[in-house]
Formats: C-alpha cells, structure tokens, sequence
C-alpha cells in the first residue's frame, strides 16, 4: 500500500455565490457575489426553506435570498435574490 501525495489546496479567495436576480429591464440575469464563507455555508443549504440574508464583499451591499426552483420537478437548487439593500 502506498501513501497518497496528492496535494490538496485550500483556497485563499473567499467563495463567490451567483444567486438570480430578476433586473425590470433584462428579466432574470445570473450575478456573481464575493461572499464570506459564513455566508456561503447559509447559502450552500439549498432548498425551498433557503431564507437569508448574505453580503457582498467588494460593495458591501447586503442581499435577501430565497430558494428558486431550477427546471427539474420540484427541485430548489438555486437561489433567487429577493432585495437589495445598499450601505452608504
């Protein structure tokens, strides 16, 4: 039996999350997030319970998601941003 040297590499960037967010003007458009990793975990249990409100690190703004079903039948493996509220 031989060791495992494969290397594992933890990653140094925080988690990005790209929840739906549906714009008045271009319908429902994928946005990509830079979240901490409490906000990731809250984010990553998918489902229709998902509630919470996560925040982005490069603006700031802080963002309510809510589970969103995907095309499969009754399946909520995405998230839908419900509102926005900026700081500042």
């Amino acid at each position: 039996m031989t060791a495992d040297k494969t290397r594992y590499e933890i990653p140094l960037e925080p988690p990005y999350l790209t929840p739906m967010y549906n714009w008045p003007s271009h319908g429902w458009v994928r946005v990509a997030l830079r979240v901490s990793a409490v906000d990731a975990a809250k984010a990553g249990t998918r489902g229709p319970g998902l509630y919470g409100t996560i925040t982005d690190l490069d603006t700031g703004e802080r963002y309510l998601l809510q589970g969103r079903p995907c095309e499969a039948p009754a399946c909520y493996c995405d998230a839908e941003i419900v509102e926005v509220t900026t700081t500042g």
